[in-house]
């Protein structure tokens, strides 16, 4: 780690102006008629005057006390300025972790996740374990394990929603994906056997963040998918019986496909496979044969 890098604090300030030449020029859109169904021919109708409203109602004032909350800094690298926020974990040692964002992106995709990873407690969690709970979760979800996460030799911690929960709950849906992952036990030294473990576990929750994202689930009754192609890129050695943070995200959803990418950090932050998953989702009518999800959780509005 350098210690001669530059940091200085700053301050993450809305310009009141600019937000207002946005809403007048906003407010001056027409919206054409519509010319066909769905996104074929372009951005649907309803889907752009939501869009406008939600701009037209923007609680700006909260938004910016929010961004007051966080420690903003600057810092120098390479002849850039790069913007960083530091939240502190609470807890007995808390787990340095650091979440980088794409372009176009944003930091503020992560301001629902932040109170998750820094204070477990304060949602019910426990500091003194690692980021959340495994099967504990489901069964309180479900009411029972699932059978087909109870034979599981994996431990999953998920940091944020499951895709039962964003199922019940349209609030939740989100197409980013954090998920802690080892074996469970001690593995020998064999390289080659932890990457065939880590192809193994990469496959199972990947095409849930495509799920995450639009209210499915694979224990909804009626959810079907398949692999359609799956690629991945070694870096660096690791152990699988070690904590490893899966980092998933879904840039696009479409005609039945979804395509779900991921990277895999060692606890110290190193990245070490690369990720990429095509599939194909369908839906259909509620099989009564499967496994479902208990509704347990107050839905906030209908799933579609």
């Amino acid at each position: 780690m350098r210690r001669d890098l530059a940091v200085e604090p700053i301050q993450a300030l809305l310009d009141p102006d600019t937000l207002e030449e946005l809403r007048e020029r906003l407010g001056r859109d027409r919206l054409l008629p519509a010319v066909a169904e769905g996104w074929d021919r372009g951005m649907p109708r309803p889907w752009l005057a939501e869009l406008l409203a939600d701009w037209a109602t923007f609680d700006v004032a909260g938004f910016q006390a929010r961004l007051d909350e966080l420690t903003h800094l600057r810092a120098h690298v390479g002849g850039l300025s790069v913007h960083l926020v530091h939240a502190p974990g609470r807890g007995p040692d808390p787990l340095p972790l650091l979440l980088t964002h794409g372009w176009p992106g944003s930091f503020c995709e992560y301001l629902r996740l932040l109170p998750l990873l820094t204070d477990p407690a304060a949602d019910g969690g426990d500091p003194t374990e690692e980021l959340l709970a495994g099967l504990g979760a489901a069964a309180r979800l479900f009411g029972e394990v699932p059978p087909q996460l109870d034979r599981s030799p994996f431990d999953l911690r998920s940091v944020g929603p499951l895709s039962v929960e964003a199922e019940l709950d349209s609030a939740l849906r989100t197409t980013r994906n954090l998920v802690w992952l080892r074996v469970d036990g001690d593995l020998p030294d064999d390289p080659l056997l932890h990457v065939c473990l880590m192809t193994y576990a990469s496959d199972m929750t990947l095409l849930d963040t495509v799920l995450l994202g639009h209210g499915l689930s694979w224990l909804d009754g009626r959810t079907t998918g398949a692999s359609l192609d799956h690629a991945m890129w070694f870096h660096r050695p690791f152990r699988t019986d070690r904590w490893l943070l899966y980092a998933q995200e879904s840039p696009v959803a479409h005609g039945a496909r979804g395509l779900a990418r991921g990277e895999v950090f060692t606890a110290s932050g190193q990245l070490v496979v690369s990720v990429m998953q095509e599939g194909l989702i369908r839906t259909g009518p509620a099989d009564p044969r499967k496994f479902q999800v208990k509704n347990v959780l107050p839905r906030s509005g209908d799933v579609t």
